[in-house]
């Protein structure tokens, strides 16, 4: 697998990704701005890929402890890697595991204040997954989906606990559906736009383990102003 060195946040994170395949985007540091500021406590990421979202919410939090599950052994093994790289071994574990089986990977059950996901959007039933497979596995529901997931989510974290995904706007429906289905009520959600006049790109949900609040829809998200140039927002949180 050929990659490329690359960095993430201006600098903050250094990593080494695939030159072809699923590459590091715009979707990963928008979930990890909408987890918000430490503390965060004992972290689950599913299906890390590369690591990016695990190195980000670790280093924003020094005390925060993450555990980063990923099926594929070379995208597994790039990610142990890169937590090598940032410095991180001693708070980032990566775990070359399957998501849909975590109790045989001696992962304890509801043991995790947040657990964080940017999972596979697209089902098999839209069209052909990308012949390259470590893409094809990290963008279509080959061999995991929504529901696989979010049950993974609803039996590893704490009561009380967090759940924050990103997810394609169009199937924002289903991923409620799930997530309510599994008593994880949602709490808070932020829409995602390219710019005014579209629809929506993207959903960022927050949801609570057995919880009561109210739900909250946060302002929208632009990221292009009219001009096509960044939003101020888009720009911090990619780290301009």
């Amino acid at each position: 697998m050929k990659e490329t060195f690359d960095s993430v946040l201006r600098g903050a994170i250094r990593l080494s990704q695939p030159a072809q395949g699923y590459r590091v985007n715009v979707d990963s540091l928008l979930l990890c701005d909408f987890v918000g500021a430490a503390p965060l406590g004992r972290v689950l990421d599913l299906g890390t890929g590369s690591g990016v979202i695990a190195l980000v919410l670790a280093q924003r939090d020094p005390e925060a402890r993450v555990d980063a599950i990923e099926l594929q052994e070379p995208m597994a093994a790039l990610a142990a890697r890169n937590v090598a790289m940032n410095n991180l071994a001693g708070r980032v574990l990566v775990h070359r595991a399957d998501l849909r089986a975590l109790r045989a990977s001696g992962l304890a059950l509801a043991a995790y204040d947040l657990v964080v996901s940017n999972p596979p959007y697209q089902a098999l039933a839209t069209g052909p997954a990308p012949p390259l497979a470590e893409k094809a596995l990290a963008t279509h529901e080959v061999e995991c989906t929504l529901a696989d997931v979010v049950r993974a989510a609803a039996e590893h974290v704490v009561p009380g606990g967090r759940v924050c995904l990103v997810y394609p706007a169009e199937r924002a429906g289903e991923l409620i559906a799930a997530l309510e289905g599994a008593r994880l009520r949602v709490t808070r959600l932020r829409v995602v736009y390219g710019r005014a006049g579209e629809p929506a790109r993207r959903v960022l949900v927050e949801a609570e383990r057995n919880g009561r609040a109210q739900l909250v829809i946060a302002p929208p998200l632009w990221l292009y102003d009219e001009a096509g140039a960044k939003t101020a927002e888009h720009a911090r949180i990619v780290g301009e």
